[in-house]
């Protein structure tokens, strides 16, 4: 009796009794800032175990949960490109199709389930295909995560397993936001704040825009800024990807008197190797006006041998090159003393923007004739006269023959006195 009471005793500590172990699919989640926007990702990894995967456990051209466990959630904090597509704000399940050369990503407003069980294809939010890649090593474990991050505030949404990826690529809507705020700032308001004017460049060097704009707001933010070594050293660098390195080397000239001891040997060493991309002037004293056309503001054309008769200046400017607009100063009180009969100056810009071109002539009260020839240094005038840097002017006489490259105000007032009609 004794002993039975003792084994019933026990019974019950016997039945309490286990074992745990780690879970097989361990619970992972992650967040990462893309842009503006968090991305929050939750989802269970299971390991390979020796199985194989892709084609056998998880099914070719069939639904699959893409994980294990509770369905894979993403959450987004604001809009953002998914793939090629724009998808709202919110939380979905994640759902894959694999296949060899193929995959389906779905996304799915309903985020509650237990993987794909009671999965409808009716409230798929959108499916965009991508294509998969192999690498060598093994993964053993399910792996998602955001790689690849760029400027642009793109990034991948990478899947890893067995020996398959699969990216997806996801970018935040950040850069519009952002461009509202520097069209509002610095094109509407037309700030003259140096900090914004920076940021401004800087916003648009880093993610490859208009360069001759930031140009045209570095320079803007070192005349109102004219001790700060940062702005300058910014035009040198934004002149020197245009391959404008007259501008880039007298703007890292204006950095080298700012720099700190530690970074006038650097700033030299780039001047120097700047200086071997500079060139001669193609033209000669002599050579005839060149047979070349360019585009009028109301876009007439003309050749400018149809010029000749008079003694002619020929100007090449364009609107984001702040010596030129300083030069146009003295173009100004030059032709209103001297145009006429007996001389005239033809400006021809190098802008590829007639928007800008137009606006910087009104600014200017540029009265002389102005045309344009809108690809820049690849412009046909610009090679003929072998244009490399800004202003670049020549001076011609009646007859068409250059008598002087790059004269200054006085050069061309002697010129021009010395050779009255008597």
């Amino acid at each position: 009796m004794k002993l039975i009471l003792i084994i019933l005793f026990l019974i019950p500590l016997m039945a309490d009794a286990q074992i745990d172990f780690p879970p097989a699919s361990p619970d992972a989640s992650w967040v990462h800032q893309l842009g503006f926007t968090q991305v929050t990702l939750s989802y269970s990894r299971p390991q390979m175990r020796g199985r194989k995967i892709f084609g056998s456990l998880a099914p070719y051209n069939e639904l699959w949960r893409t994980g294990a466990g509770e369905s894979t959630r993403i959450t987004f904090s604001e809009d953002i490109i998914f793939g090629d597509k724009i998808v709202k704000k919110g939380k979905y399940g994640v759902y894959s199709i694999p296949s060899q050369n193929e995959w389906t990503i779905i996304l799915n407003e309903d985020a509650s389930l237990h993987g794909d069980f009671g999965y409808e294809e009716k409230k798929d939010v959108l499916r965009i295909k991508v294509k998969p890649s192999t690498f060598k090593d093994v993964q053993e474990s399910f792996t998602m995560d955001l790689v690849d991050f760029k400027a642009d505030y793109s990034a991948s949404l990478e899947l890893r397993w067995e020996n398959t990826s699969v990216k997806i690529p996801l970018k935040s809507k950040a850069d519009g936001k952002v461009m509202a705020q520097i069209e509002e700032v610095l094109m509407v308001n037309q700030s003259t704040n140096p900090g914004l004017l920076n940021k401004g460049a800087q916003y648009y060097v880093n993610q490859n825009k208009d360069l001759n704009q930031a140009a045209i707001w570095s320079q803007q933010s070192e005349k109102f800024a004219p001790d700060n070594f940062n702005y300058a050293l910014l035009t040198s660098k934004i002149f020197s990807t245009l391959k404008h390195y007259p501008e880039a080397i007298a703007a890292a000239e204006r950095a080298l008197e700012l720099a700190d001891d530690d970074k006038v040997a650097e700033i030299k060493a780039q001047i120097e190797d700047w200086k071997k991309y500079l060139t001669p002037q193609g033209m000669k004293i002599g050579q005839p006006l060149p047979n070349v056309t360019v585009q009028g503001i109301n876009k007439d054309v003309v050749n400018l041998q149809d010029l000749k008769g008079k003694a002619l200046l020929i100007d090449f400017w364009a609107s984001w090159c702040a010596p030129c607009r300083k030069a146009n100063k003295k173009l100004v009180k030059l032709y209103k003393e001297y145009g006429g009969d007996a001389f005239e100056i033809v400006g021809i810009s190098v802008d590829t923007e007639m928007k800008k071109w137009k606006s910087a002539i009104l600014k200017d009260k540029l009265e002389h004739s102005q045309y344009i020839d809108p690809k820049g240094f690849d412009a046909k005038s610009a090679e003929a006269f072998e244009v490399d840097a800004l202003p670049a002017s020549y001076l011609f006489d009646k007859e068409g023959k250059l008598v002087l490259i790059n004269p200054t105000e006085s050069e061309i007032t002697n010129y021009l006195n010395q050779n009255k009609k008597n």
